[in-house]
């Protein structure tokens, strides 16, 4: 019988690590000076995540490890905002593509107007970043069980 590896069977412990800093929305530095490693050995083990969970940006890699499961969402202080159906969709879009052009695509907005509505996505639920938001959303549950992980919408 052959075994099958899934992303929970080969990251490493530093790895499971390092993604759920990640999806804390932490920055490598942060991440580092918190884990005690170079940020070096941050970008190795986020590169590594991705080319795993075929996810090329931090959004979507983080997307990629909540919906696996692989780690949990970080902890939420306040509930989630009640979101109107265009935010939803614009969050649904940042968490599985990773591009502007394809989260204005995904999400039904020009070009010139997702970075302004992603802008104030990210004041209205708090976030500090876009994988922050991502990892909030999670924890909300407010992507729930959509299947889909990072590495769409290129």
């Amino acid at each position: 019988m052959t075994e099958t590896h899934t992303p929970a069977s080969v990251l490493s412990t530093d790895e499971l690590r390092v993604a759920q800093q990640l999806v804390a929305g932490a920055p490598n530095p942060a991440i580092a000076q918190k884990l005690g490693m170079s940020e070096a050995e941050v970008t190795g083990h986020l590169d590594r995540i991705g080319k795993l969970t075929w996810a090329r940006t931090r959004h979507t890699r983080a997307h990629s490890v909540l919906a696996a499961g692989l780690v949990p969402p970080p902890l939420v202080r306040a509930p989630a905002p009640d979101l109107s159906e265009a935010e939803q969709l614009l969050l649904l879009a940042l968490a599985v593509c990773e591009t502007w052009e394809g989260t204005a695509a995904a999400a039904g907005l020009d070009l010139r107007t997702v970075k302004p509505a992603m802008r104030a996505l990210l004041a209205r639920t708090g976030a500090d970043s876009r994988t922050h938001l991502v990892g909030l959303a999670h924890g909300w549950n407010l992507l729930g069980d959509s299947g889909l992980g990072g590495g769409s919408g290129r």
